[in-house]
């Protein structure tokens, strides 16, 4: 099962997120993006309005992660 569809599931009314690093991450490919953010998007029908992300580096798949959420996340503020 993969941890942020779960929660968004389960948090309905969520309307702030804030991440703390990457949200998954595989050592032997640390440029991978998340799989839960490939293909079909729950983040479409997420109530997110205020996204924050800490300890961001800006590797490609955290700046490939950063879009998706961006494109998907349709209540962001």
């Amino acid at each position: 099962m993969e941890f942020l569809p779960f929660l968004l599931n389960k948090s309905p009314n969520l309307e702030t997120l804030v991440i703390h690093g990457q949200l998954h991450y595989d050592e032997e490919q640390p440029e991978s993006v998340c799989k839960c953010l490939l293909g079909y998007s729950f983040l479409l029908s997420s109530p997110v309005k205020v996204l924050h992300i800490t300890n961001y580096r800006g590797t490609n798949g955290e700046v490939e992660q950063l879009e998706h959420f961006i494109e998907k996340l349709a209540c962001l503020k």
